[in-house]
């Protein structure tokens, strides 16, 4: 240990990288050579045999895009697309790391190369993260100097003040080995500081090194060189103008032992914070078991409250500017100390905060160092929780006119520097807002008037009432974004605009994937609906754990986008039955699945104590429900109701976790047995009924919802369609074409829907592929098959004149072995069908 000690301190001296793996002493057995001297180990664990690499399927140039697309013979380009499709089904037997990187490649926006100096990106990340020349009049001058006094009387170093000792607790093992936990649910790809250490070296750092390295860094105040330099990158905003250095956002790149470092304080710190009950109740952001959402689900019941009581609510949105960097750290050092907070490690990050200077880095090359006078540190561990911290005296006092839910009253949110205040009345609620300014005043936090914004819910007043900040009037608005969900106050839904929008960029983002015709040809189904999970449904659902859809006209853009998508992925027609697009695929009808996810958020919601606003939330929405008033409880109800097979309930079933747990599974057999229902009697699916397949106790039974192997095997696009047609009854026969009524022609009745070849049989599926004999060039696609089959199949092969042709074709449906031929053999009857004109009686012909 005296050892480890005396190391970890020349690193802290030495200004090169902390841990050094260049003199690891070589190993002293050759590779192959057996070692001596060691037991031999044995285990009773089987053998785990490598992956086998399946073999990649045999597709040429000529079958990689559709059949009905144009390519005037661009043979090269065919080939660029067949090379392409092959390296992406290549990925199919590795991670999925592998499979998202070449998609990245072909979709990703490619980097735009920056078109500002070095000198620019450095002056303007030092004017960011130091106090502009002139404050604003609001801040108060005075206070500040006393505070700032106040600071400089806090000794260098203290002594740890808590009863639990939270701040000279020493490291343990166990600490190290929690951190190491957390940081393998990270991207080993984060960036790396000056030091160039990244976390997967860390993580081979053995953790009583790390434990040493920090104990002495504690010990001795004091930290290597190069922990004290933030590197900063200028990231380009969104539709921001690449030559304005306002454009760039910074991102500031920490060493990462350094980040390890306030990851063990930003543990103590949220202990401590919690044994004191520090951070408000109305806080949700950075805040563990914690939802995102969880304050617009409170402003979502608030409304409704108020609606249900007749009255008028007023809901202001405030805003920050540059929270992180402009918060005044003298301000929270005070505060902290005052609150109790010292010993070693307070000690540890002042020290690191006080002696912290930043570069900015540009391609190879880096600025002169800068300090930073003010501002917390962008990116790092324990940011959030010191943001918390700074922010957790801003508590509104209760007020009569406040919102009750649950008998509760709220009128403030925060999702950190996202700050909600409402009231129901506009004197209560403008002086609520006014605090909120003078708050900023006396913290020196920048409130901004200009990004702020307020609603008005509800009945709206004689004289819409103005409202201000200081001098500055914040604008009226009637749709707000609020940690991500839109709001709406001149809509009966206020999630309207939050519908269009998502439904739009779903639609958008669904025509963004299929674009990868251009490099592929025809999108694999597999692949397809692992970029409609990960790209089209976020949009597909987002809100729907608050958004409840008991207005169809709002679910029916988001119903036809994957509905749309489904069917491209497909090749079937825009007007085909609805019931396989999820039986053959294994999705859930997405106005089910955002149910399911709703359900999902009422099991969170029972499993909050009462201490937690939205659990006060929930309950208020519940009493609604039992006063037959609107609100989110009452339309989850609705919905449940509007089911294919109507689930009822009552209030005390949503305030009952297990009964909610078995609601969800219940409504995903309703939909399933709904599906199966469609299978089973619509006469274009006889070729799905009665499926047995594996299932998850490895017995075989009937899965109503699968991706059906033979989307996934086929890997030649035309034939892929082909058989998809063929099972799904959307195909050029005449017994499916001959059902509808068309320009010039009556629906045909089937018995007269005959072959166009030899107009003895109804040309159906069984017919055109086993039974007609007339057309030769049938007969020679059969007999090649067939002995094809022998081979690939015999089994089945053998059932061949064994059994009614139609009992053969649901054989070969159901073989994964044949698969592939069958397909092929699908396609090219198919093919000889489409080349002749299809037969129907006279008679049927209209004028």
């Amino acid at each position: 240990m005296a050892a480890a000690k005396k190391a970890a301190k020349a690193a802290l001296s030495s200004p090169s990288s902390v841990l050094s793996y260049d003199r690891a002493p070589a190993a002293r057995n050759e590779a192959g050579t057996p070692i001596t001297g060691v037991e031999k180990v044995y285990t009773a664990l089987p053998e785990i045999s490598e992956a086998k690499e399946r073999p990649l399927p045999d597709v040429c140039a000529d079958e990689v895009i559709d059949t009905d697309v144009p390519h005037r013979g661009r043979k090269r380009e065919r080939e660029i697309m067949r090379e392409n499709l092959l390296k992406l089904l290549a990925c199919r037997g590795k991670s999925s790391k592998d499979f998202w990187k070449l998609v990245r490649a072909w979709t990703d926006d490619k980097p735009v190369k920056p078109r500002v100096t070095l000198d620019q990106l450095h002056d303007s990340f030092k004017a960011r993260l130091n106090p502009p020349a002139e404050l604003p009049d609001s801040f108060d001058a005075n206070l500040h100097d006393i505070v700032t006094s106040l600071n400089a009387t806090i000794p260098p170093r203290t002594i740890d003040r808590t009863r639990q000792q939270f701040f000279s607790r020493s490291i343990t093992i166990e600490d190290i080995q929690g951190i190491k936990r957390k940081l393998q649910k990270k991207s080993f790809r984060s960036a790396v500081g000056i030091d160039d250490i990244s976390y997967a070296k860390i993580m081979t750092i053995p953790n009583e090194a790390l434990v040493t390295l920090y104990h002495t860094c504690i010990e001795d105040l004091d930290a290597p060189q190069k922990w004290l330099v933030t590197l900063l990158v200028g990231i380009l905003k969104e539709g921001r103008a690449v030559d304005d250095p306002e454009s760039y956002r910074l991102v500031g790149l920490e060493c990462c032992l350094l980040k390890v470092f306030t990851l063990l304080l930003d543990g103590r710190l949220r202990e401590w914070a919690a044994s004191m009950d520090f951070i408000p109740d109305s806080q949700n952001g950075f805040q563990p078991g914690h939802r995102t959402d969880d304050n617009s689900f409170i402003l979502m019941c608030a409304i409704q409250r108020a609606r249900a009581e007749g009255k008028t609510l007023y809901v202001f949105f405030g805003d920050m500017t540059n929270a992180f960097p402009y918060t005044d750290v003298a301000r929270l050092w005070t505060d902290m100390y005052a609150a109790g907070v010292s010993g070693p490690w307070f000690d540890m990050m002042r020290m690191l905060y006080a002696r912290m200077t930043f570069a900015v880095k540009y391609g190879d090359e880096h600025s002169l160092p800068f300090r930073s006078l003010i501002g917390l540190w962008t990116g790092d561990s324990v940011s959030p929780t010191l943001w918390n911290i700074y922010f957790a005296d801003f508590r509104l006092p209760p007020h009569k006119d406040d919102v009750h839910l649950n008998g509760r009253p709220v009128c403030q949110a925060e999702q950190a520097d996202d700050n909600l205040i409402m009231s129901t009345a506009f004197p209560a609620f403008e002086s609520k807002v006014g605090m909120f300014g003078k708050w900023g005043g006396n913290k020196r936090a920048y409130v901004s008037a200009r990004k702020s914004k307020w609603m008005i819910y509800g009945p709206l007043p004689s004289v819409i009432p103005t409202l201000r900040i200081g001098d500055h009037v914040v604008e009226l608005v009637f749709e707000f974004k609020y940690v991500g969900i839109w709001f709406t106050s001149i809509h009966k839904n206020i999630f309207y605009r939050h519908y269009d929008i998502k439904a739009s960029k779903a639609r958008g983002t669904s025509n963004a994937i299929f674009g990868l015709k251009h490099r592929i040809g025809s999108l694999p189904v597999r692949e397809g609906l692992q970029l409609y999970m990960a790209r089209v449904d976020c949009y597909l659902i987002s809100g729907c754990e608050l958004a409840l859809d008991t207005d169809s006209s709002l679910l029916d853009d988001l119903v036809e986008v994957q509905h749309s998508f489904l069917r491209r992925l497909l090749g079937l027609n825009s007007h085909s039955m609805l019931a396989v697009l999820f039986t053959e695929t294994g999705q859930m009808p997405i106005r089910i699945r955002r149910l399911l996810l709703a359900l999902g958020r009422l099991q969170y919601l029972l499993e909050l104590d009462d201490r937690r606003v939205a659990r006060s939330a929930l309950l208020d929405s519940i009493a609604l429900f039992r006063e037959g008033k609107s609100g989110w409880a009452t339309d989850l109800a609705i919905l449940m109701r509007h089911l294919p097979t109507a689930v009822v309930v009552t209030p005390d079933d949503l305030l009952c976790s297990k009964t909610v747990e078995g609601l969800a599974e219940k409504i995903v057999g309703i939909v399933d047995e709904d599906l199966q229902r469609d299978i089973d009697r619509l006469v274009k699916t006889h070729l799905l009924r009665n499926r047995l397949e594996t299932g998850e106790d490895r017995a075989l039974r009937q899965v109503t919802r699968r991706l059906r192997h033979y989307l996934v095997d086929v890997a030649v696009p035309a034939h892929r369609k082909a058989i998809t047609g063929l099972l799904l009854g959307d195909h050029n026969l005449s017994v499916e074409r001959l059902r509808y009524p068309a320009r010039y022609r009556d629906p045909v009745p089937r018995h007269l829907r005959l072959c166009r070849f030899c107009r003895s049989g109804v040309e159906d599926e069984v017919h055109a592929l086993f039974d007609c004999t007339t057309e030769p060039r049938l007969v020679s696609l059969r007999s090649a098959f067939l002995d094809a089959l022998t081979i690939c199949d015999p089994e089945t092969r053998a059932m061949y004149r064994a059994v009614p042709n139609y009992n053969f074709l649901l054989k070969l449906v159901a073989s994964k072995r044949a698969v592939q031929l069958f397909a092929k053999y699908i396609f090219l009857a198919f093919q000889v069908f489409q080349d002749t004109p299809r037969f129907y009686p006279v008679v049927f012909r209209t004028p």
